[in-house]
């Protein structure tokens, strides 16, 4: 008996081996279920409902008048929207060194319906008004200018070219930064007020040379005078004004004058006849003294209207 009850023994510790039993605590419930304690994720990141605002600084109304206009730093992207025909915007911004400023008012090549000018003022007393850029309705300006605060008055342009309306098809974009100049040129402009006192350019070169000379205008009666010496030959001379294409106000003519004071050829476009910078060409067969005085049509004062006078000559 003490043999058959060892042998069951060990058939016993050889069964228990072989199905070994679950770990204390991990025993299946009684009525079934399963008893899950893993905490719940209460971290659920919630998507941003809030719309993106259409510009780094969009405008804050009422900025209708001088007193309620939002200043803006430079380099950063201004925006705003026409509740009608007669809204306006103002802004204002300030420089604080010498150099170039550049106001871009976007709209048109956005897909706006306004047809957009600009009128800005400053503390030194710039005042000028722009109301398109070649043949599109917005404003890409650009002057020298020194540490100055400026006031911009934005709305859109009344009269016969404007496309005036409100509502959110009228938007516009704003920003005024600092630039390079977008032109060169060798010499500034010299005392040049009248025919005798007309700025000798080119002296003592030979053809082929081109100079270019930087000119603005002091006062509306202003008149710059440039001169120059073809020398004998077959010459090809040019008169070429850049300016607006590069951002000034100016509306520039170049007229031709003969020895008798009397004017021989007024241009008032470029070579392909309707861009605002004016070309002026010549053939010149013998020796021959070019006098040409540079106007504004419009009568624009200061660095707003400046411009640059390029004279090629070249042999043929």
């Amino acid at each position: 008996m003490r043999r058959s009850s060892a042998i069951a023994g060990v058939l016993g510790l050889a069964l228990l081996a072989c199905h070994p039993g679950l770990p204390s605590g991990d025993k299946p419930s009684t009525d079934g279920s399963t008893d899950d304690t893993t905490p719940a994720d209460t971290d659920v990141e919630h998507p941003d409902t809030d719309p993106l605002p259409p510009c780094a600084q969009p405008e804050v109304e009422p900025n209708n008048d001088a007193a309620t206009a939002n200043a803006i730093p430079l380099e950063v992207q201004g925006c705003g929207t026409f509740t009608d025909a007669p809204d306006a915007d103002f802004w204002t911004f300030s420089t604080t060194e010498d150099g170039w400023l550049a106001v871009d008012v976007d709209g048109y090549r956005l897909g706006s319906d306004a047809h957009l000018s600009m009128t800005l003022s400053s503390a030194s007393g710039i005042n000028v008004g722009v109301n398109h850029w070649q043949d599109l309705p917005e404003v890409h300006f650009k002057m020298p200018v020194g540490p100055d605060a400026f006031t911009t008055f934005i709305r859109q342009t009344v009269g016969d070219g404007g496309g005036g309306g409100g509502g959110d098809s009228y938007f516009y974009e704003l920003m005024a930064s600092s630039t390079k100049a977008p032109v060169s040129w060798d010499v500034d402009e010299a005392a040049n007020e009248t025919a005798a006192t007309a700025q000798l350019l080119g002296a003592g070169l030979t053809p082929p040379w081109d100079v270019s000379v930087f000119g603005s205008f002091s006062d509306s009666r202003d008149q710059d005078w440039y001169t120059i010496e073809v020398p004998i030959g077959r010459h090809d001379v040019v008169f070429d004004v850049d300016a607006h294409e590069f951002g000034s106000a100016g509306n520039f003519e170049i007229q031709r004058v003969d020895a008798a004071g009397s004017v021989v050829q007024t241009v008032t476009s470029g070579e392909l006849g309707w861009e605002p910078d004016p070309l002026l060409e010549r053939h010149v067969t013998e020796v021959e003294t070019i006098r040409v005085r540079v106007l504004d049509e419009g009568r624009m004062i200061g660095m707003p209207g400046w411009y640059v006078l390029h004279v090629r000559v070249v042999e043929e």
